[in-house]
């Protein structure tokens, strides 16, 4: 867990409170970044903000000095002007603290609604907290609130876990997008079955420590080659082509998975 809290406050249901500090759930990534160069001169471009009206370039000192503001678009070319103080000077209830508005079943919620989590620590004395998290595992609810972080009001569930409480980040309803793509079409009682049989197949106890970042390796390795002067790996990916014929493919499908469990 990272040793400094992303945001401290309280939590309360009903009149019961507690301080407590949220703490970033997962490490930021670990993936390779690249510079922009000049391919004439090999210098790095770098990145300049400047006017697009008057054409002048802003440095570090021209920021939080009153000589950049922002600004809502209204219309074409007019906006409406605020400083970073009015901004900052926003307050409301969820500022500091998570008044928890209700208890709700897990499996009531959209699993898309589901987003970044974080982990929660009681701050001070007290068990109010793991009270919390026992009488919530009996009842097997996940609390639903509001907080603000990260410069926006966020919908948040408190969830208790096996060792651990999480606050976890949900997406508002309108913010999720409609999948009209999507349309259902009828299935067989054979290729229905038979997907089944797939399916009970491919079932195993998960494992995710199994599963790697494996373009980020495959990257890895592209920069070290270049770094020390070997050959550029040549990079091949097999694919798997579909087959219209739905049942061919279950059957070939279940085959391979028998020998494959076989071998």
């Amino acid at each position: 867990m990272s040793s400094r809290s992303v945001w401290t406050g309280s939590i309360s249901f009903g009149v019961v409170g507690m301080n407590v500090s949220a703490y970033k759930g997962t490490k930021d990534s670990d993936e390779i970044k690249f510079s922009q160069l000049h391919s004439e001169c090999g210098g790095n471009l770098g990145r300049k903000e400047y006017c697009k009206k008057c054409g002048k370039v802003w440095g570090e000192e021209d920021k939080g000095n009153g000589s950049i503001l922002k600004g809502y678009e209204v219309s074409k070319g007019n906006y409406a002007v605020f400083t970073d103080e009015e901004i900052k000077n926003i307050a409301i209830e969820s500022d500091k603290q998570i008044k928890i508005k209700c208890f709700v079943s897990e499996d009531s919620l959209d699993m898309r609604i589901f987003g970044d989590f974080y982990y929660l620590r009681q701050d001070g004395k007290g068990n109010q907290l793991s009270l919390l998290k026992k009488a919530m595992e009996v009842k097997k609810v996940i609390a639903i609130a509001q907080v603000c972080m990260r410069k926006r009001e966020w919908l948040v569930a408190v969830r208790p876990m096996k060792d651990y409480i999480l606050l976890q980040l949900l997406n508002y309803p309108e913010d999720m997008l409609q999948p009209e793509i999507f349309v259902e079409t009828a299935v067989t009682e054979k290729e229905l079955s038979m997907a089944e049989t797939l399916v009970d197949m491919m079932s195993e106890k998960l494992d995710l420590s199994s599963f790697k970042n494996r373009y980020q390796e495959a990257l890895s390795t592209l920069v070290k080659s270049r770094i020390d002067g070997t050959v550029v790996p040549v990079f091949e990916v097999a694919t798997h082509v579909g087959s219209d014929n739905t049942i061919d493919a279950l059957e070939r499908s279940i085959q391979e998975l028998t020998k494959a469990k076989a071998a």
